[in-house]
């Protein structure tokens, strides 16, 4: 699954205020009920953000045009252009102007594709936004694979479905933003399974199972986070299922759904990401300040500032609640009360050896100091070391140091991120002399995502006098833009 979201900029040519284009476009490939597989694109429009005009009948409206050019090795394979059209208005003075948006299936065989957006509001020249992405495709004819998992806000049975938004007899209201505000006391989420009756067998019953996993601590929940379905084989199976997030505390989390088949073996899973925010005491920050730490390896650490430093060195990897404790007590806080956080926050994440999983941890903060410190800031405090202790070692770097018109920059490929395959990280060296690259750019949902990073990566020599173009100029030896597309 893909899911990007743009703040598409433009200005209204008769006025000096800006008019921003706001949009989500979210693409993922399934297979149709002969199993052919299929992209579908859906586009989320913020009305408010759109310009409406009168059209022949007299009433507003808005149109959203977008493009998809899609290349497979190099070579073009077809063209995709169509409108999301909001809903027309009789005013548009003290109307609220409500979302909308459209859905495009795209028929497309396995393999990889090259995707080049070009999104842009009908009624404002000055939106077009362009991007370009990569997706795979690969739905196997003989065995089971699954979907990617769609979160909703709602999803019930419907008499009447929709053709165009509604599946299998489902309406849904979709959960744009993979983050469930308090207001939200459930989780919806389904996906689609395919190939059981021949994966396992036909007219077969086999198991479904969704978790929860906290992001943070790396702990599954039990109870009622974790379901059971029973399923009866079929070349499509469509699964859908809730969670009660009432009592689910503030953080991030990773939700798996996994097939199991004959002699309970594992036939396919997938997964989701999301975040939680809720006005519910926090279980870990209870438990943290709560738990005994006395006969630990934690009693043996009395140096106030050495426990400052290792409580600081923890902000990469910890969760939302903790991030709050950190900031508010690294500096002031008493030394016991540190303590206490300190094997708290290592408990919960192996309850049967804090010390291990600590010492773990350590060993990668030395690491990235080792590789990362520049003049007084410790690597765990830069950008690269954050990342790295965050999401692990990336599958590829390619380094950029010498280029005559860009920053030094660095590229992060992980072949795989939690829910993300493919995902980017792109870092620069705006003062040339010390060894501290800033994140300047990122595909990875919840990261630093900036429109003009192309442009300020090339500022080196060509300082920005408009703010609206994200284009930069070709000279010799420029790369940034093929390194940045081919390197996915």
């Amino acid at each position: 699954m893909k899911r990007l979201f743009l703040l598409l900029i433009g200005f209204l040519t008769f006025s000096a205020q800006a008019q921003k284009l706001s949009a989500v476009i979210d693409y993922r490939p399934y297979c149709d009920l002969e199993l052919d597989p299929y992209l579908e694109v859906s586009s989320f429009i913020d009305g408010n953000s759109v310009r409406y005009v009168k059209n022949q009948t007299q009433m507003f409206e808005a149109d959203v045009r977008i493009t998809i050019d899609i290349k497979k090795e190099g070579q073009f394979v077809k063209k995709v252009d169509y409108l999301v059209s909001g809903e027309q208005l009789a005013d548009t003075i003290g109307v609220k102007r409500t979302d909308f948006w459209g859905v495009k299936r795209i028929s497309l065989p396995n393999g990889t594709y090259n995707l080049a957006f070009t999104i842009q509001d009908m009624n404002n020249e000055e939106s077009k936004v362009e991007f370009v992405d990569l997706v795979k495709i690969q739905f196997p004819k003989d065995t089971v694979s699954i979907s990617g998992i769609n979160l909703h806000e709602h999803i019930a049975k419907t008499d009447n479905p929709n053709p165009y938004y509604d599946k299998y007899g489902y309406t849904s209201v979709p959960l744009l933003y993979n983050y469930l505000p308090p207001v939200l006391n459930k989780l919806y989420f389904s996906a689609e399974i395919y190939n059981t009756e021949k994966g396992v067998g036909p007219n077969t019953l086999f198991m479904v199972r969704s978790t929860l996993r906290n992001l943070n601590t790396k702990r599954q929940l039990s109870g009622e986070y974790t379901t059971v379905k029973r399923m009866e084989s079929a070349p499509l199976v469509y699964y859908v299922s809730e969670l009660d997030i009432t009592q689910l505390y503030t953080g991030d989390y990773l939700l798996t759904i996994e097939v199991y088949g004959k002699d309970s073996i594992l036939v396919a899973t997938s997964q989701a990401v999301f975040e939680r925010q809720n006005d519910i005491p926090l279980y870990e920050e209870e438990f943290v300040l709560t738990k005994d730490f006395r006969g630990t390896f934690v009693e043996k650490i009395t140096d106030v500032k050495q426990m400052r430093e290792y409580i600081a060195c923890l902000l990469p990897i910890a969760s939302i609640s903790e991030n709050n404790f950190i900031r508010k007590n690294v500096r002031k806080g008493e030394l016991q009360d540190l303590q206490q956080f300190f094997y708290g926050f290592w408990y919960l994440r192996n309850d049967e050896n804090p010390e291990e999983e600590w010492l773990k941890y350590y060993e990668k903060i030395k690491y990235v100091d080792k590789l990362y410190t520049s003049g007084n800031m410790k690597g765990y405090r830069t950008d690269r070391g954050r990342v790295f202790l965050q999401y692990g070692p990336p599958s590829t770097v390619y380094e950029a140091p010498f280029d005559s018109h860009s920053y030094p920059y660095e590229i992060w490929t992980y072949a795989m991120l939690e829910s993300q395959s493919n995902v980017r990280f792109i870092f620069y060296n705006v003062d040339l002399v010390s060894k501290n690259y800033e994140l300047l750019h990122s595909d990875k949902i919840g990261e630093v995502q900036d429109p003009f990073w192309k442009v300020k990566l090339v500022n080196r020599k060509t300082p920005i006098y408009n703010f609206d173009d994200k284009s930069i100029e070709q000279y010799y030896g420029n790369t940034v833009e093929d390194d940045w597309f081919y390197l996915k």
